[in-house]
């Protein structure tokens, strides 16, 4: 018999969120002879229709004799792409294995680093990756982690841990206990795990998600995704200079469901909101997924994924 090939391992799988539909409200009657929805084409594409728009835009209602139909503007994005296998960052000529100025340095190689495996003097004290594509796996401890330059892959393992990612497009996993993750630049996938984790993706485009627990979730503009999982989790829409001004940088809500809320900053509150109507295509699948976007003036806070705009009550919303 031929032996079964031994598989390639995987150094920390990340699961893939998994959807929860949200119960949508019975549509109002369709005219006999509706428009049909627009086409997605490339990334985004805005819809056109005809009659009369009772408030003069494509994302109001479409009236035609007595009845009226949603129009949905269709927009087509893609998951954060991951950058493999990532630039390792320039030399920065840190001393390594040692510490200097209180933390604990590595070295700028490609490190492969179990904490408890590290000297006493490293104990307690924060550790920073330097440069190199790092794979960092923490204590039981609280761990304070920080991969500086590379594509990093840090588990912090038990404990109330702090992860950052920094430069490059990093995986970040805060396994159980209270965690505080953030990605940094590029695209960043980071998981909170067991437990009620703070997660702020950072610059670029980033998938966040909160795992068990009650998790707060900071999107950060550039078209984050935000899963926050089981649990009471608050998604955390960024307002002010940060918002994004098309639908294609908003950031997308994977799993909105009761109890979860949507924080607000930057002094926006829920009677400066709007809502538009949008049809959400995530990865080209076969379906659209009616869903609503929150904006501000012509500024785009987010977009909540297989939610209608009347379920997103003022009760929903809470301030930071």
């Amino acid at each position: 018999m031929t032996p079964t090939p031994t598989p390639t391992p995987v150094m920390i799988p990340i699961p893939t969120p998994v959807p929860i539909p949200i119960p949508t409200p019975v549509p109002t009657p369709t005219p006999a002879n509706p428009t049909p929805s627009p086409t997605p084409m490339g990334n985004l594409t805005t819809g056109t229709s005809t009659g009369n728009l009772t408030n003069g835009t494509s994302t109001g209602n479409l009236t035609t004799g007595t009845s009226t139909q949603s129009i949905f503007t269709p927009v087509l994005i893609a998951t954060p792409a991951i950058s493999t296998p990532g630039a390792p960052g320039n030399p920065t000529g840190q001393p390594a294995n040692t510490v200097s100025d209180g933390f604990y340095n590595l070295s700028d190689n490609n490190d492969n680093i179990l904490l408890f495996s590290l000297p006493p003097v490293a104990a307690g004290k924060p550790i920073f990756a330097l440069s190199g594509n790092d794979n960092i796996t923490g204590t039981s401890g609280a761990d304070t982690i920080n991969g500086m330059q590379g594509a990093d892959t840090i588990d912090g393992g038990a404990g109330n841990d702090s992860l950052s990612g920094g430069k490059e497009s990093d995986f970040l996993d805060g396994g159980a206990g209270d965690d505080g993750i953030f990605g940094g630049n590029d695209n960043d996938i980071l998981t909170g795990g067991e437990g009620n984790d703070t997660i702020r993706g950072g610059k670029d485009k980033d998938s966040l998600i909160g795992g068990n627990g009650d998790d707060l979730l900071y999107g950060d503009r550039n078209q984050d995704f935000l899963t926050g999982g089981s649990g009471n989790d608050r998604f955390v829409l960024a307002g002010g200079l940060v918002a994004a001004t098309s639908l294609t940088d908003a950031d997308v809500i994977i799993d909105f469901t009761a109890g979860d809320k949507i924080g607000l900053t930057d002094g926006n509150t829920f009677a400066s909101l709007t809502f538009e109507d949008v049809s959400l295509n995530v990865n080209a699948r076969l379906a659209d997924i009616n869903s609503t976007a929150i904006k501000v003036g012509s500024s785009y806070l987010g977009i909540v994924q297989g939610v209608a705009k009347d379920a997103l009550t003022a009760n929903v919303f809470v301030l930071i």
